[in-house]
């Protein structure tokens, strides 16, 4: 199933792009899933390119009652990001792999400097912004229902990646 979002982050390109790759962004984000058993890594694999890892184990007590059954284990997520610093425009990939469940996506963020200033300081003082184009796919591979969960999932995925680019915000005006 594809994803396409166009979004904004009230601050300029290079403090978009720390932010993005953060452990502060991953203690926010694993704050605001109520995930409490979760790691994050980041190194540099190539002298261009930086990785984060961020991994998350949820036990299937804290799971909708609707999913415990099929995830007796409880889920494992593995969310991998790599920035490429000398490509233009900036460009974050994300792979996303569910542990226990048959589920996988990938996620591209495409970064530009907005044209238009953003008034979202906390000062209300014109900034610097950042548009951004969220592009991706994810599968669920269950046989006779796979499409049907990817359709439901699809139709919450603006939902979740506009949530989070509210988080971005937030945290961007803090700094």
């Amino acid at each position: 199933m594809d994803i396409s979002l166009r979004t904004s982050y009230h601050a300029p390109l290079p403090d978009v792009l720390t932010l993005l790759l953060s452990e502060e962004l991953a203690h926010a984000r694993a704050q605001a899933l109520h995930v409490a058993n979760f790691s994050f890594t980041q190194e540099q694999p190539e002298p261009a390119v930086i990785q984060s890892v961020m991994r998350a184990r949820v036990p299937a007590s804290e799971l909708p009652a609707n999913v415990r059954g099929f995830l007796s284990g409880g889920l494992g997520a593995v969310v991998t990001s790599s920035y490429h610093r000398e490509r233009t425009p900036a460009v974050i990939e994300y792979t996303i792999r569910i542990d226990g469940a048959p589920v996988n996506g990938a996620l591209t963020l495409t970064l530009t400097p907005a044209d238009e200033l953003s008034t979202a300081s906390a000062a209300g003082t014109s900034i610097a912004a950042t548009d951004g184009q969220i592009a991706g796919s994810f599968s669920v591979n269950v046989p006779f229902i796979g499409g049907k969960i990817e359709r439901t999932a699809a139709a919450h995925a603006n939902t979740v990646l506009t949530a989070d680019t509210a988080l971005v915000n937030s945290l961007l005006a803090k700094h």
